[in-house]
């Protein structure tokens, strides 16, 4: 059965604390204080004062309370009696944006479950290779990568090992589009594929640069097991003469197609 995510769960609002600052000091204070400023990604550490348009609410940490607890006597001191600053309860909401994919999985799944939000990104499809412990909870993983990368489109999942002699393996579909024809940029050249037809593993770019840098201009190379010619094609573009092949009539194809396209 196919995951809802359902992202009203997690709003969330925070009881806190802030620093009434004149609008003029604003950027001094939040440079003086920034150990002490509150520091979630995507939310706002200075808010509209309620009370009054010339001055904002720098909020502070959560582990700060209205004593400034936490906040060394010297910082302290300056806030209260040198600069007087008044210090003010403040509510700050928290949504499903502001919330990290780890940590979204982390409370969706059952507690002491080990969770996986990593993935290979093959243009807009992210593969995963989940363990056998996270098949009950493989759609929850695959909408939350979805609905946290906006690069990704298609949310795919290795079934089984490579078992083909061409290469490809069984995948599932888990999130998101139907679409497996990927496009990959990899160091200045462009790849076209249909991701289910051949083999491509992107954790092998640096691999990929590294043989080639080694191949000299006006070298001649063999490659019998081209793929779609992540090696083949930038070979060739250090004007050597590149023979290139491969068992996989689909890889052969889109070889053909690449070396046309990154001419």
């Amino acid at each position: 059965t196919k995951f809802v995510l359902d992202k009203s769960k997690f709003i969330k609002t925070l009881s806190l604390y802030a620093l009434r600052v004149r609008n003029s000091d604003l950027a001094r204070f939040r440079t003086e204080f920034k150990n002490y400023v509150l520091d979630i990604p995507r939310v706002k550490c200075i808010i509209n004062d309620a009370e009054s348009t010339s001055t904002k609410l720098l909020v502070l940490r959560e582990t700060i309370d209205q004593n400034l607890t936490g906040i060394s006597e010297a910082d302290k001191k300056k806030i209260t009696e040198v600069e007087k600053l008044e210090v003010v309860p403040c509510k700050v909401e928290l949504g499903y944006e502001n919330f990290t994919a780890d940590e979204v999985i982390k409370q969706l799944l059952p507690a002491g479950i080990e969770i996986v939000s990593a993935f290979e990104s093959v243009g807009h499809i992210a593969h995963l290779n989940l363990r056998d412990h996270l098949e009950p909870y493989k759609y929850i993983i695959a909408e939350v990568i979805l609905s946290k990368n906006s690069h990704i489109k298609t949310v795919v999942n290795k079934t089984t090992s490579i078992e083909s002699k061409f290469r490809e393996f069984p995948m599932e579909l888990l999130a998101g589009e139907d679409n497996m024809m990927a496009t990959v940029k990899e160091h200045n050249f462009t790849f076209v594929f249909d991701y289910s037809k051949v083999y491509w593993n992107s954790r092998l770019e640096t691999e990929h640069s590294r043989i080639v840098s080694k191949i000299q201009e006006g070298e001649i190379v063999c490659d019998m097991f081209a793929g779609v010619g992540p090696f083949a094609v930038p070979i060739a573009a250090k004007k050597c003469y590149i023979h290139a092949n491969d068992l996989n009539p689909n890889s052969y194809k889109y070889l053909c197609e690449n070396a046309k396209k990154n001419k």
